[in-house]
């Protein structure tokens, strides 16, 4: 994306137009179709961060996502554990395997860094097809029932909808801050020049 396209969509019209678009979504189309859209969008923006502005083209983002899903699912369904401590947990674990993952990665460059990041994103959907009581294989994790969040019945998939839009949000205004912080700048930079 050019500078210049950028700028158009980063103005504040723009986001007005999308946000009015979010939030009629899950009365246009299925609400769940609309929370899909939603996550894959957010999925979307940690791509473009690792590729478009730090020139990394990594395929391991889908392993870390599904790995703190798995985890967060299987504390819920499998040993009922609360909500927000298995949304914590599953954020923990995953941070800590792209940490270990990141120690050898983050000395590849080019098509080594890729094939490494393809090869770990393999290594965890192969762990996770070998513990089908757990993660429910090749079928999925079922059985996961929404609770209740601050009073807002997750039940409800419009409710949903609207909880994982303020939570994509917060994670789209956080990204854009970043990417104007000075470690920001370190990332565009590092993507033209990776010695300097």
């Amino acid at each position: 994306m050019t500078e210049r396209a950028r700028r158009v969509f980063l103005s504040r019209p723009t986001a007005l137009i999308a946000l009015a678009a979010a939030l009629l979504l899950p009365w246009l189309v299925y609400p769940v179709l609309a929370t899909d859209i939603i996550l894959w969008g957010l999925f979307a923006v940690g791509f473009d961060l690792l590729f478009a502005i730090g020139g990394l083209l990594s395929f391991g983002q889908a392993a870390y996502w599904g790995m703190s899903a798995y985890v967060t699912g299987i504390l819920m369904v499998k040993f009922g554990a609360p909500m927000f401590l298995s949304l914590l947990a599953g954020v923990a674990l995953s941070t800590i395997v792209s940490l270990l993952f990141g120690f050898i990665v983050a000395r590849k460059k080019g098509i080594y860094f890729s094939m490494i990041t393809f090869a770990f994103a393999s290594i965890v959907y192969f762990v996770v097809n070998q513990f089908p009581d757990y993660t429910g294989g090749e079928d999925g994790l079922h059985g996961l029932v929404r609770p209740t969040l601050l009073g807002l019945d997750l039940k409800d998939d419009r409710i949903f909808y609207y909880v994982c839009l303020a939570a994509a949000a917060l994670v789209i205004i956080t990204t854009i801050r970043l990417l104007k912080s000075p470690y920001g700048l370190a990332l565009l930079g590092a993507r033209e020049n990776e010695q300097r």
